[in-house]
């Protein structure tokens, strides 16, 4: 069995009490399951970037409040349209989606930053609906690599 967190292999002594984490099973013929790899899912934040500095990102999210998003050297970036991105490429008003580990304070140190300028449509009053629907959707839970099947550890 593999355990990931953050995309990179883990031992099972690196598991925390209160890690949430999702399975991959493969199903025998009688019927019973086996687990073949566990994924911790790091806490996200997602928003529109509202501004940046040379080690932070601070996006609004939907409920208009305001989250900090540190990042270092050895945060990992995806952005729409780039092929190796890193945080010039992460600009105001993009729509950013990012995991790592929560600070007491909130703010999150990322792993992973990954960020677009998608298409905006209306919502049923005309206004403007800021979010895109889909994996991006902030009431949705990240898309781990499992099968369905998460819980929490301990």
């Amino acid at each position: 069995m593999t355990i990931t967190k953050g995309g990179q292999e883990i031992a099972p002594a690196d598991l925390a009490v209160g890690d949430r984490v999702a399975l991959r099973e493969d199903r025998a013929e009688d019927g019973t399951y086996t687990v073949t790899d566990l994924v911790v899912i790091l806490p996200t934040v997602v928003g529109e970037v509202t501004a940046k500095t040379a080690d932070t990102i601070t996006v609004a999210g939907r409920d208009g409040t305001s989250t900090t998003i540190h990042v270092d050297a050895d945060t990992t970036y995806r952005v729409a349209g780039r092929e190796a991105a890193d945080l010039a490429d992460v600009t105001v008003g993009m729509i950013v989606f990012a995991q790592g580990t929560e600070r007491a304070d909130g703010s999150l140190d990322a792993v992973t930053v990954n960020a677009g300028n998608f298409r905006r449509g209306f919502d049923s009053d005309g206004g403007r609906f800021p979010w895109p629907k889909g994996p991006w959707a902030p009431d949705a839970p990240p898309a781990p690599d499992a099968s369905p099947g998460t819980g929490s550890v301990g």
